[in-house]
């Protein structure tokens, strides 16, 4: 008909058809690809439980229990969901896809297992496995596996924060923070303490880099305590039965890598001075975990054994280790005599860093 659209409109539906039908047969032989959800690939395929099928796997619905609410939505009563549940739901079962070369290889077995659930986007510290066997031979192995977690420092390794300590002090904004570590009457009836921290010696620059700057110290102070007054959460004044100890890290010369460790206590106090042999290239990025236990003779049988014996042990222990292989470790102890019971049992405020009289006075 002269002048009618109809032939243009129709080629325009047949071109459209037919660029689509081409895209479609281009991507025919790579449907079954793995794909990973990133680059050029950020959303998954909606068929991706056909995929699974195809390979022999039941491939459940997921989400059966979700509500009208989360399926439309894509929310709850209480939280707006990042994506959609049908794209998470078609990411796991791309997941499960892209492993089931491997987990159908170790069927059975912890490992197939194990990385089934990690297709669901979940690690071995929310669900951890444990196989039983009954009349069978069980191998003792080494089979430690190294994981990466979340830890916070405070970093004392900078021209400011030299002189710089932390200690217990009350926040009143926080209702979980805490002024002191509480006394309890209980810790004279054959108890232990113990106070531990993980230190990183960090690799000092050389004098030549443009990052270097002086510590121009033999010792470095790295944590303690001190007896803290029970009745007043901002009063940080050392109380007289002042039960405490320090630790230092001594260097054997200015600038040197090498250290011994030291556990000390002020003047009148109860702890003695233990002192550890010289450990090398300690400032190297080494990470060291020290502790302080003071603990009765007759540990942990006291009150069940002959008590003649009321002294106390004092133990500096340390280990160092690198990829989950302890490289040093130490112990050293000494016998003290019975400590008067508040130096147990009083109230005490923990520090890291600097030693400062009543921890916010002069550095010591």
């Amino acid at each position: 008909i002269e002048g009618s659209q109809n032939v243009k409109q129709l080629t325009q539906i047949l071109s459209s058809y037919f660029d689509t039908l081409q895209l479609q047969i281009e991507n025919l032989s790579t449907l079954k690809d793995i794909r990973y959800m990133s680059g050029s690939f950020a959303k998954p395929l909606p068929f991706a439980e056909k995929l699974l099928t195809s390979t022999g796997m039941v491939a459940p619905n997921l989400f059966l229990d979700a509500d009208l609410l989360e399926k439309l939505a894509d929310r709850s009563e209480k939280r707006l969901y990042e994506k959609s549940l049908h794209d998470i739901k078609n990411t796991i079962y791309q997941n499960i896809y892209n492993n089931i070369s491997f987990i159908y290889k170790s069927k059975g077995t912890e490992k197939s297992f194990r990385n089934l659930i990690r297709c669901f986007g979940i690690d071995d510290e929310l669900i951890k496995t444990n196989m039983y066997a009954n009349n069978v031979e069980y191998e003792l192995r080494n089979n430690r596996r190294n994981v990466i977690v979340t830890d916070k420092f405070v970093n004392f390794n900078t021209p400011d924060n030299m002189v710089a300590t932390v200690f217990n002090y009350i926040d009143t904004s926080n209702p979980n923070s805490v002024s002191y570590i509480t006394s309890s009457a209980a810790l004279t009836g054959g108890y232990a303490t113990t106070l531990e921290a993980e230190i990183l010696f960090p690799l000092k620059p050389s004098q030549a880099s443009d990052t270097y700057f002086n510590t121009n110290t033999i010792s470095a102070s790295l944590f303690g305590v001190h007896g803290a007054e029970a009745d007043s959460n901002t009063d940080t004044t050392w109380t007289t039965e002042d039960g405490n100890f320090q630790v230092y890290a001594i260097r054997d010369e200015k600038y040197s890598d090498n250290v011994k460790f030291l556990l000390t206590g002020t003047a009148g106090g109860y702890v003695p001075r233990l002192e550890t042999s010289l450990y090398e290239d300690v400032y190297d990025n080494t990470r060291w975990n020290l502790s302080v236990r003071i603990k009765p003779a007759q540990f942990p049988l006291k009150g069940l054994v002959d008590e003649t014996n009321s002294n106390y042990i004092v133990e500096l222990h340390g280990v160092q280790a690198q990829a989950g292989e302890i490289m040093e470790q130490f112990t050293v102890s000494a016998s003290i005599i019975a400590p008067p019971d508040a130096f147990m049992t009083s109230a005490k405020r923990a520090y890291i860093g600097a030693h400062r009289k009543n921890f916010t006075g002069s550095v010591l």
